[in-house]
């Protein structure tokens, strides 16, 4: 009977997959059709909530970017303003969740406060609650727990007055998770035993599993291990279609409170099993994690030779995965096992690893709360922008002071960019006189400081501030919020790239998309972009040096584009030719020789430092065959007749991440 019972679930399972392919590949084969842009903003939503991981990416961005354009046009019909801010909420939140699931905490509560932000605008209060229940994620993520708690207050006070049962079930679950990391059994136990009994009564099958999980991991903490494993058993008997993640997390959870029963069998067993989940997902964080639990469940059996065989396989390819905290367990695990079997070089060998681990996991909590400051700092100023929307409603007089209080906030925010831009110097040349006597790197580190104060000029800076500043006069504070964050967002990036000597071409990519947008904010779409790469490229393994393409795509656009009557467009075409990495930038502007002569007609002479930077950067890049001139500059005016413009190439190695 068991089998047919069996052989019926699986049945159940594959109908259930086959009919959500099929409900994918029917919401594809619409969107080649015309359509409204509301419907196709709705299609694009439910193709994100139906494709498979990897794939909803995409139709995100999608969305997000349509959603975007139609804001720009200024449709003066509120209500479609409201349907087309809704959609981008969403794209927002989502594109949050994706940047959760990478563990990039700080750019995740980002898009999450944008997102919240938008939702109150239109008043939609359940939207920003289930936000806010993820931006605590995030900040929990930070460690910042203080702060996810006053989020989470905030999101339950609103869905408890929506009557919000699974909602304000989640808040609870994830309230039982801070308190549980704090070691506060009482509080995570009484938080997680309110979310099972609010799931309960709502049905909601997957909440109460959620809910279970927190109980035993409480139980587990309290080494309660029989009441442990009976939430773990009864929390899993609630799904009957796991994933491999909750499948990966009930084995995992499962084997550590067998293991603190000292049943070392049953935990081994739950491990593997686990680890067949992690392997299934192809998941290497987790992979690496289940390695280094068998290791040290091998060791406490004291069978030596596997316990060492998973930690060594678990710190190779955490190489790969890049986990401190899980490798600094690993070594301590690894040291141990070293060391009761004998092997003592090998044991000091792993404990002077697990305590270069332990420093550079303070050093990392350090930079995150640098990082923490830079996110209070963003959101003051978004709350700043819902204030000067709201006090647009009120009388002339007052309005002519809320002008003033307007003006003296940009003074300030110059004034803190400027502060930034003298902090990022002093950093630059600390590191300079601090490295001054490592001969071989000296001039790559030096053009890479001078890259980086030029490409944070302060023309560029002010042409932005300024835009957002003329925005701000003219009421338009939804503009001006996307124009600040984005500008906020290349800021980070190009502070997070410049500490790097090698980036992925997919970066780079979303750094010049950013900058594009920007431009195009900021030109008010005089030009349009395109960004194409090979098909033959892997963007997320192909190895480059940041921010080698920017500087000509400025020059194209502040130079080219900038003259030229009517919409421009500014090509990026990077192709792979044998072992180089070719770049192309093109552009349909007045080309080279125009250029120079309204540049001294308007007595403008500024010569461009990142692009004098960036020839000696690719130079300086050897390869076999290179020629002496790596940059060839053409002007595209003069090799075809009526044709305009100028186009850049150079060439760098092609590297791969191994």
């Amino acid at each position: 009977m068991s089998r047919i019972k069996n052989i019926l679930l699986c049945f159940i399972s594959f109908a259930s997959v086959f009919a959500q392919d099929l409900r994918t590949a029917s919401l594809k084969s619409l969107l080649e059709r015309n359509m409204h842009d509301t419907t196709r903003l709705k299609l694009l939503a439910d193709l994100t909530n139906a494709a498979p991981d990897g794939e909803w990416q995409v139709y995100n961005l999608q969305m997000k970017k349509l959603a975007e354009k139609k804001l720009a046009e200024n449709t003066a019909d509120r209500k479609i303003i409201k349907t087309y801010l809704y959609f981008l909420a969403e794209a927002t939140h989502n594109q949050g969740v994706d940047l959760t699931k990478k563990t990039e905490w700080n750019r995740a509560s980002i898009a999450y406060n944008r997102s919240i932000y938008i939702s109150k605008q239109i008043g939609d209060k359940s939207g920003a609650a289930y936000t806010m229940v993820e931006l605590a994620k995030a900040y929990h993520g930070m460690s910042d727990n203080s702060k996810a708690i006053e989020v989470l207050f905030e999101a339950l006070k609103i869905l408890e007055e929506l009557k919000d049962q699974e909602g304000t079930g989640d808040i609870y679950t994830e309230m039982a998770n801070i308190y549980l990391e704090l070691q506060n059994s009482e509080k995570a136990l009484e938080y997680a035993q309110k979310s099972f009994d609010i799931q309960e009564k709502a049905g909601n099958e997957y909440g109460m599993y959620e809910a279970l999980t927190r109980l035993g991991l409480v139980y587990l903490s309290e080494k309660k291990y029989q009441q442990s494993v009976a939430c773990f058993d009864k929390g899993s008997l609630l799904i009957d279609s796991m994933p491999g993640d909750i499948k990966y997390e009930i084995f995992k959870n499962k084997g550590l409170a067998y293991l603190g029963q000292k049943k070392y069998d049953e935990a081994i067993r739950n491990f593997h099993k686990s680890l067949a989940a992690a392997q299934a997902g192809s998941i290497k964080g987790w992979i690496v994690t289940d390695y280094f639990l068998l290791c040290n469940a091998y060791t406490q059996k004291k069978e030596y030779p596997k316990a060492i065989m998973y930690g060594e396989k678990a710190m190779s390819l955490n190489r790969e995965a890049q986990s401190m905290q899980v490798a600094y367990k690993g070594a301590e695990y690894l040291y141990i096992a070293y060391k009761e079997s004998g092997n003592y070089t090998k044991a000091l060998e792993m404990f002077e690893l697990s305590n270069r681990y332990r420093d550079s996991i303070d050093f990392q909590k350090t930079q995150k709360k640098m990082l923490e400051q830079q996110l209070r700092y963003d959101y003051s100023k978004k709350e700043l922008i819902t204030k000067n929307e709201n006090d647009r409603k009120i009388s002339t007089l007052r309005l002519v002071n809320e002008k003033k209080q307007t003006r003296k906030n940009a003074w300030m925010l110059g004034l803190i960019s400027l502060s930034l831009l003298f902090l990022l110097i002093s950093v630059f040349l600390y590191n300079f006189f601090r490295q001054k006597n490592v001969i071989a790197n000296q001039k790559a580190n030096i053009l890479k400081q001078k890259l980086l104060v030029s490409q944070m000029n302060p023309h560029f800076i002010f042409n932005s501030l300024n835009a957002i500043q003329n925005y701000i006069f003219k009421q338009d504070s939804l503009k001006a919020g996307i124009y600040l964050s984005q500008f906020a967002e290349l800021i980070r990036m190009i502070l997070d790239y410049s500490r790097r000597d090698l980036i992925s071409l997919d970066e780079e990519i979303k750094l010049l998309t950013n900058y594009f947008g920007l431009q195009q904010l900021r030109f008010e779409h005089k030009f349009d972009y395109s960004i194409t790469v090979s098909e033959e490229i892997d963007t997320e393994s192909v190895q480059i040096p940041p921010m080698l393409a920017q500087p000509f795509i400025e020059n194209a656009i502040e130079h080219g584009i900038f003259y030229k009557e009517g919409k421009g467009m500014v090509k990026v075409m990077i192709s792979k030719n044998k072992d180089k990495l070719v770049y192309e930038i093109e552009d349909d502007g007045v080309g080279l020789e125009r250029s120079l002569e309204l540049n001294r007609a308007t007595k403008s002479l500024h010569k461009s430092l990142a692009t004098i930077i960036t020839k000696e950067r690719i130079e300086s890049i050897k390869f076999p065959g290179a020629p002496e001139n790596a940059i060839e500059v053409i002007d595209l005016g003069k090799n075809s007749p009526g044709g305009s413009g100028v186009k850049v190439t150079f060439a760098i190695p092609f590297t791969e991440m191994v």
